[in-house]
């Protein structure tokens, strides 16, 4: 599973927040990038931009 900012809610973006949106899905690559055309990384769950949201972890975000 990984979880990256989003703003279309269907791939990662390197730039901006995560007040933007962002994915969860289940990532067959340990990339942290979602193909879209592998039927194997599917989306788990979609967060709508919300501004003023936060995104806390107990470690290192791959990739953020």
């Amino acid at each position: 599973m990984t979880l990256c900012k989003s703003a279309d809610g269907a791939t990662c973006i390197a730039t901006g927040g995560y007040q933007q949106g962002w994915i969860v899905f289940v990532d067959e690559t340990p990339l942290a990038v979602r193909d879209v055309n592998n039927a194997r990384e599917r989306l788990v769950r979609v967060f709508e931009a919300a501004p003023g949201r936060k995104v806390a972890a107990d470690r290192q975000l791959y990739g953020c």
